[in-house]
Parts: C-alpha cells; structure tokens; sequence
C-alpha cells in the first residue's frame, strides 16, 4: 500500500514519481514533433514523411523523400529524453501492472521500447539505418505488444482500470504498426500509419500516468 502522505512529506514514493514520469511523455511527444517541423525549408507532412525524418541530420533525398531538419538536434534529444521517461515509468511504477505473467510481459514490452526510443536519437536513419530499423520495431510492434498485454493484467492491478482501452488502443496499434511496414496505408500514407502506431502507445503512457495520480489523489493509494 502506498500511502499520499509519503509524497506530502518530502519522501517520494518512487511509484508518484514514475507516474510523473509517464504523464509527461505526451507533451515532450507533442514538442519535438512540432517544434523541429516548423524549421523546414522544405514540405512536411504527417502523411508521408515518417516521424524521425525530423532526426536526419543531413538534407537531401532519403528514401525517396526531399529531407531537410536543421533542428534536427532537438528531435533527437528528446527522443532520448522520451526513451528515459517511458524507462523511468516502467521501472518505479511497475507494480501498476501488478503480478503474473502478462504483467511482466507487458512491463518487458514498455521498457524494450524505452530502449528503441533513445535508440531512435542516438542513431538517426541516415546516420546508422540498421540501428535505426532496429529502434523502430521495438517502438512499434514490440510496444504495442506492450499496450495490448496491459489490458489483460490481473483485476488487484491498477492498470484493471483501464483494461478495455488498453485492449482496443493495444488492438489497433499493433495492427497500425504492420500496415505501417506492410501496407496498406487506407489513405492517410505511411506517415500516418506510423503516427497511429507510435502516438497511441505513448498518449497511452501518459492517460496511465494520469490514472494512477488520481488513483492517489482518490483513495490514497497508487495499487488500486
């Protein structure tokens, strides 16, 4: 049991600042898409150009797509900075997911794609795309995997809560993230296949966050 007056007191409860954590990923998601995009020389879009085109820290063609991100610095540092938060919530709040085998699962699935999003800053694709392609499928599918395994979590978890949203989001971002891949894009490119793949997982991250914070606030206790 994790009582709020641990976090009054000046003594953090680890599982508060992992929930912090988590809550802030959709914001710094939502600043260094937006912001790098708005210093392009060249045309962006949402759907056809792929998320870490704004990560290229050369300009010129790539993949068939004119690529010009000369911020592409910030792009990348806060996807480092991502990477760390989803980390940091995956490991203080694991016990949101409580005990089992889809709870580990699941936790396993989120910190992998920690990893693959400080790998997608640290290797742009026109600087290593082996590394790269790498990041991408534990930020996608393998995250995704993640999200769908949470809605299936034991009902003493606090992640029971929110089990039939995880179980449509987690459906349908996985399935975004092969036809990212595979296609087909159904008209909104693969830009867009991508962003329903990689946003949903991540503005997921952030309802859980906000979840267990309430959680607190409600009944002053993160586990339930």
């Amino acid at each position: 049991m994790i009582n709020t007056q641990t976090i009054v007191s000046g003594k953090l409860n680890p599982v508060y600042v992992g929930a912090i954590s988590l809550a802030m990923v959709p914001p710094v998601l939502l600043m260094i898409n937006l912001l790098p995009e708005t210093a392009w020389p060249v045309d962006y879009s949402w759907a056809s150009n792929n998320i870490s085109d704004l990560g290229n820290v050369g300009c010129g063609f790539f993949d068939g797509r004119e690529i010009c991100s000369p911020m592409h610095l910030i792009f990348n540092i806060g996807m480092i900075v991502l990477g760390c938060l989803v980390g940091a919530g995956a490991v203080l709040a694991r016990s949101a997911w409580g005990r089992g085998r889809r709870a580990t699962l699941a936790r396993s699935c989120v910190l992998l794609a920690a990893v693959g999003y400080v790998l997608v800053g640290v290797f742009p694709a026109d600087v290593n795309l082996g590394m790269h392609l790498l990041a991408a499928l534990l930020v996608m599918p393998i995250a995704n995997i993640g999200l769908l395994a949470s809605g299936f979590v034991r009902r003493d978890s606090a992640m029971w809560k929110a089990r039939w949203t995880s179980r449509a989001l987690g459906a349908a971002a996985f399935i975004a993230s092969y036809l990212h891949f595979a296609g087909p894009w159904l008209g909104i490119g693969k830009g867009g296949m991508e962003r329903i793949a990689v946003f949903t997982f991540l503005f997921w991250l952030g309802g859980i966050g906000v979840l267990l914070l309430r959680t607190a606030r409600d009944s002053g206790r993160f586990d339930r």
